[in-house]
């Protein structure tokens, strides 16, 4: 199976502190897809989970506040999944 897909897709999260006691609008991305994540002034972590598959991946953010399904590079790797957890607040 080939693919027009080379190297990895990058899956990311622009997070800047919003002031105490506001929602946050937070950018996500995956690969070309972009959306935006509301953080409440509750939210004390920021949680992605990435499901990959040989030829999609799908992200949940904030388990699924957004999701997404982000064609990817055909790889030998049939199944994988990485949850990443960060903090809101240093």
């Amino acid at each position: 199976m080939d693919s027009d897909l080379t190297g990895g897709t990058d899956f990311s999260i622009e997070y800047v502190p919003n002031a105490d006691g506001e929602i946050s609008s937070v950018k996500v991305h995956g690969g070309s897809f972009s959306d935006t994540l509301k953080l409440s002034p509750n939210d004390k972590t920021i949680d992605m989970a990435l499901y990959v598959d040989n030829t999609f991946t799908e992200a949940y953010f904030m388990n699924g506040r957004v999701a997404m399904t982000v064609p990817t590079a055909f790889s030998h790797i049939s199944v994988s999944y990485t949850h990443l957890t960060l903090p809101t607040k240093a």
